[in-house]
């Protein structure tokens, strides 16, 4: 193999110093701030509750798309919740980096506690 000259050297070192500082810089960066977070799960609650009130009116009028839309309230609703729910649980750092923690930590040992006693069976 033919030694590299001194544009390629560094070209190549340039290349492993971007490489290195990439993660650094993707740990850095804010997936979310929590108040999106809540704002988006209060949306959710919002909509879950105005699907829930078409539904009532639905057992009032008894119009189908009344019903259709109840239930699409309903479902975006939660949709939205639990997105919302994943994404403050996946932001990184803070108050939700220990709440993932903790989830983590508590679904490992109901993990445990069901492999030790299917394994006592």
């Amino acid at each position: 193999m033919a030694p590299l000259s001194e544009h390629e050297q560094k070209i190549l070192d340039e290349i492993e110093a971007s490489l290195k500082d990439e993660p650094a810089r993707r740990n850095a960066a804010p997936t979310g701030s929590s108040s999106s977070h809540i704002r988006r799960f209060r949306l959710g609650i919002l909509l879950f509750i105005v699907g829930f009130v078409l539904l009532f009116t639905f057992f009032m009028t008894r119009q189908v798309i009344v019903g259709v839309l109840a239930f699409g309230g309903m479902v975006a609703g939660i949709v939205v919740m639990a997105g919302a729910g994943r994404g403050y649980l996946t932001t990184s750092g803070g108050p939700a980096g220990i709440a993932r923690d903790k989830l983590a930590r508590s679904f490992k040992s109901w993990e445990d506690s069901l492999r030790q006693r299917h394994r006592r069976e």
